[in-house]
């Protein structure tokens, strides 16, 4: 059986190209009636948001435009495992730090 997480993730690495190995553990509850946005985080390159590129620089745009359109927007932070945990954080701050606090680490199915 396939989770819908799991049918996303392949709609993303259809659309975008990108194969992103996620840390499998519990993810958190996500509510699927609320606005989302998605990060893909690759070992190298930008992050991916719906399938486009999102410069470093412009991601502080992006996030607080998510906040300004609606502020409970979630935060879906799904990283390859081969990325740094630093990376990982340091986008999460940056998300707090517009004030989007709803966040959640994507993770695969084990």
């Amino acid at each position: 059986k396939i989770t819908q997480q799991q049918q996303q993730q392949a709609e993303i690495e259809k659309r975008s190209g990108l194969r992103v190995n996620l840390p499998s553990g519990q993810a958190q509850e996500i509510d699927p009636s609320k606005a989302s946005l998605v990060l893909v985080i690759p070992i190298n390159g930008d992050v991916n948001v719906g399938g486009k590129n999102i410069p470093d620089g412009e991601l502080d745009n992006l996030l607080r435009a998510a906040f300004t359109r609606d502020k409970m927007t979630q935060v879906i932070i799904k990283a390859d495992k081969g990325v740094q945990h630093g990376r990982v954080v340091n986008i999460m701050e940056r998300a707090k730090g517009v004030g989007l606090t709803r966040l959640a680490i994507g993770t695969s199915g084990s």
